[in-house]
């Protein structure tokens, strides 16, 4: 049993280019169906559920294979039962100063508060 339809969901900024994508995606002639999702503009509150999904893909569907459709569900019921269980505020790691080492390695204090 093959991949018979991919879900892409994207942000609607401005490096996206969706006639370009759909027309690339129809050059390519493959046999599955592919349906695309364009967030809205400006839905930065969407990054929280990317996050869960992030944390879902890698921790259950990676590289998980599913029999059935029914075992993903109760997969899937019994990862958030346990997530609701035992939930954990998010602690941001991100810093200026691992910005400034990724982005701007030779410039210092460059960013303000």
């Amino acid at each position: 049993m093959g991949v018979k339809v991919l879900h892409i969901i994207l942000d609607n900024a401005s490096t996206r280019a969706p006639r370009q994508l759909i027309g690339w995606i129809a050059s390519l002639n493959i046999s599955l169906e592919v349906h695309i999702y364009w967030l809205p503009k400006n839905a930065s509150w969407l990054d929280q559920a990317e996050l869960i999904f992030s944390k879902l893909q890698r921790d259950l569907l990676t590289p998980s294979d599913f029999d059935s459709k029914e075992q993903l569900s109760d997969e899937l019921m019994d990862y958030f039962m346990e997530l609701n269980r035992n939930p954990r505020p998010v602690r941001w790691t991100y810093t200026k100063d691992k910005f400034r080492a990724k982005f701007c390695p030779n410039q210092s204090n460059q960013l303000v508060a």
